[in-house]
């Protein structure tokens, strides 16, 4: 609260409570953890099946072929490697987002490095593919 912790809340129902006096300009500050991890297709539906999509917490990421046009060019051929699967911010792109990063192969073991970004900012920079869903390892 107010940059400083504050200790003193209690859960009640589901809502955190928050008794104190309030003065003009408090702040609030809430950081909830949100990991990245990759979803598995359901074997059962066929767009999906043998395929990962990623996602951050509520949010859902794809590639872009701007980022990531060499696995574009050959994404038949690659398999995504989720569980080397990286998060940072990235302040250069468009306009600052959580970007993720892991890399694909190829059955010759030639690894790509790739990036995700959130699925609601696709479209922002390049024309050209995008993609959730991808073969996975």
């Amino acid at each position: 609260m107010n940059d400083a912790p504050f200790k003193d809340a209690i859960l009640t129902n589901g809502y955190l409570l928050i008794q104190r006096t309030w003065q003009p300009g408090d702040r609030v500050t809430l950081s909830f953890p949100m990991k990245a991890r990759a979803v598995i297709g359901h074997p059962e539906i066929e767009d999906t099946n043998g395929k990962v999509a990623l996602v951050r917490g509520p949010l859902v990421y794809c590639m872009e072929e701007v980022d990531n046009p060499d696995y574009f060019r050959d994404k038949e051929n690659h398999r995504i490697h989720y569980k080397t699967l990286e998060s940072a911010f990235e302040s250069d792109l468009l306009g600052g987002v959580v970007a993720l990063t892991t890399c694909a192969s190829n059955a010759k073991n030639e690894y790509l490095d790739l990036t995700y970004v959130p699925y609601h900012r696709w479209a922002n920079r390049a024309s050209g593919k995008m993609q959730v869903w991808a073969r996975s390892e």
